[in-house]
């Protein structure tokens, strides 16, 4: 049977342990971050019903102007 060679273990912990540590990070930063900055986001106090209004507002104006882009070119045809 083998003998382990303690300084071999040491180093091959070492630079597994610098080799995780900076990937973890990475995929913290550009996987956990931008969802909680999505929650955080849809859980402010500062959504309330008047802006959501505005939005769903300007939508509608929006909505209307294509539509009546649309009825302008069917009846160009």
């Amino acid at each position: 049977m083998p003998s382990i060679d303690l300084a071999t273990v040491l180093v091959l912990w070492i630079v597994g342990a610098v080799l995780i540590f900076p990937l973890a990070g990475l995929a913290a930063r550009f996987g956990v971050v931008p969802v909680l900055h999505a929650v955080a986001r849809v859980r402010r106090p500062g959504a309330d019903d008047g802006e959501i209004d505005d939005r769903l507002a300007g939508m509608e104006v929006e909505l209307r102007a294509l539509t009546a882009a649309v009825e302008r070119l069917s009846a160009a045809r």
